[in-house]
This record gives C-alpha cells, structure tokens and sequence, in this order.
C-alpha cells in the first residue's frame, strides 16, 4: 500500500492502514505494550507472538518513514 500510495499519491488505502494501527495501538495491546493478535481488542490471548510484535513495530515504522 506505501508502494500504491507512492505511485499515485492517493492517500486513501495509507490513512485506513494508520486508522487500524491506531485502533491497535489503543484497544489491542497488554499493560506490558505488546499486542494482541487480533488488533481490534475484542479477542486476547495468553500467547503473545513475536511474530505479530515484529510486524507491528515493522508498521509503524514503515508508516513514520512516510
């Protein structure tokens, strides 16, 4: 979606994906700070994955770079 947005220069698809790392980052993570796999905060688990971590750290600063 960077790439697309990075081509055309529509804002659209880069927005939502920042609207879903906000929604993360306020419903879905632990007292500790890491997330949940299901990022909407409706469902938690006791495992928390390193794969999801690195992925979301991986957004965010992809996002930042913007």
């Amino acid at each position: 979606l960077i790439e697309l947005y990075r081509v055309d220069g529509d804002r659209t698809y880069v927005d939502a994906v920042r609207r879903s790392l906000d929604t993360a980052w306020e419903k879905s993570r632990t007292e500790e700070g890491l997330f949940s796999d299901d990022c909407s905060g409706r469902k938690t688990n006791e495992t928390k994955w390193l794969l999801v971590q690195g992925a979301m750290a991986e957004m965010y600063a992809r996002m930042a770079a913007l």
